[in-house]
């Protein structure tokens, strides 16, 4: 099995300059256990189970440890606010602006 590299999003200065530009309030959002908010496909769930001394434990949520986890998350967070002003979402925190 060959292992797939998806780079998380790094963001450009100037973009979030350009987001918080001209907002007079500005607030951060910590989302709770963030990465376990995302399903996983039946694939997904099948690779992804885990080997206890109870037994096997097949996940249903994105876990936490997994390294492509921040790379599925920002991308989903990305497209949920994707056109929406003064919103910018890295990793489990949402900046967000306005005035």
């Amino acid at each position: 099995m060959g292992n797939t590299v998806v780079p998380v999003v790094k963001r450009d200065v100037n973009e979030v300059l350009s987001t918080v530009a001209g907002g007079k309030v500005f607030s951060k959002l910590d989302l709770s256990q963030a990465y376990l908010q995302l399903p996983v496909d039946d694939a997904t769930s099948r690779l992804l189970t885990l080997n206890t001394h109870k037994g096997l434990f097949r996940v249903k949520r994105l876990p936490f440890g997994v390294s492509i986890a921040v790379a599925i998350f920002q991308k989903k967070m990305e497209e949920v606010f994707a056109g929406v002003d003064g919103v910018l979402p890295y990793l489990d925190d949402i900046y967000i602006t306005g005035n």
